[in-house]
């Protein structure tokens, strides 16, 4: 009876010593599971936001076909329709601008942002805001990237390389 005594105080110490070594470890793994988690929520959100933004911009471009498909002489040659037009590019750049915060390490996004910028390139070439550099960063590298391409003009959107790489890496 003796040596089954000894025999259980002995298995006890062993579980003791492991369950001492063991729990920090397990810990440990299950703080990282944790972050990992909080991390692909967030990222989960963050592209649920996008998407959201981008449907709204869709639905504002098919509610005005005139603007989402531009004749640069009809929206030149009326007021009205061009203040309306001025509002609706307004609209977008705001979209695009929310769209590239949230989600300005993902790559994704910059071809259907552009595509939609190219469109409107004869626009934005005279607009006032990119001229003053009312966007972001990330925006006015984007707007300076299509321009350049479409009007040869990288330095009216008023962004520099360096600048947005202060950007993405959290200096502004």
């Amino acid at each position: 009876m003796e040596n089954k005594l000894e025999q259980g105080k002995i298995f006890m110490e062993y579980a003791v010593q492991v369950s001492t070594i063991a729990v920090p470890f397990i810990a440990f793994i299950a703080l990282i599971v944790a972050i990992w988690q909080i991390k692909a929520g967030r990222n989960a959100a963050q592209r649920a936001a996008a998407y959201t933004i981008y449907q709204a911009y869709l639905k504002l471009a098919m509610d005005n076909p005139m603007f989402s498909s531009p004749d640069k002489e009809k929206i030149m040659s009326n007021k009205e329709i061009l203040s309306r037009y001025k509002w609706y590019v307004s609209n977008m750049l705001l979209s695009f601008e929310e769209i590239l915060l949230i989600s300005h390490r993902q790559t994704d996004w910059k071809t259907a942002l552009e595509s939609q910028l190219k469109t409107h390139a004869w626009y934005l070439v005279n607009s006032s805001s990119v001229r003053r550099g009312d966007w972001k960063p990330g925006l006015r590298l984007l707007i300076a990237e299509v321009l350049e391409r479409e009007v040869g003009r990288r330095d009216l959107a008023r962004i520099s390389r360096q600048e947005f790489l202060k950007y993405i890496n959290g200096a502004n």
